[in-house]
């Protein structure tokens, strides 16, 4: 019951971010990550959870926060990639898996290392 509270709560923190509701959206996507914390990891959305907390921060102007944690995000995605033993997964994974691939893609734009 937690796994889902913590994955409605990242759902509704990505809709209110895309409505342009940050402000809102990042007391939610916190208290995500403190469940998320207590549940020693999400088996689905923990992808979106660190991509949608970083882009609240960076949409509320924080950039300091939102490459901290867009940092936070990159290792997370390089530790889940690295436990994919076939490179052709491990490559689909990064880039197939719309989160994965906006996550890469805004370390980029903000020049913060991430995974091959």
């Amino acid at each position: 019951a937690q796994a889902a509270h913590a994955h409605a709560l990242v759902q509704l923190g990505a809709v209110l971010r895309t409505l342009g509701r940050a402000a809102e959206a990042l007391p939610l996507l916190e208290n995500a990550i403190a469940l998320h914390g207590r549940l020693r990891g999400m088996d689905e959305g923990e992808s979106q959870l660190w991509l949608e907390h970083a882009e609240a921060l960076l949409a509320l102007g924080d950039v300091s926060a939102g490459k901290t944690a867009l940092a936070l995000a990159c290792r997370r995605l390089a530790e889940r990639a690295g436990r994919i033993l076939d490179a052709h997964w491990r490559q689909s994974f990064l880039d197939s898996v719309e989160e994965n691939a906006r996550t890469r893609a805004l370390a980029a734009v903000h020049g913060v290392a991430t995974v091959a």
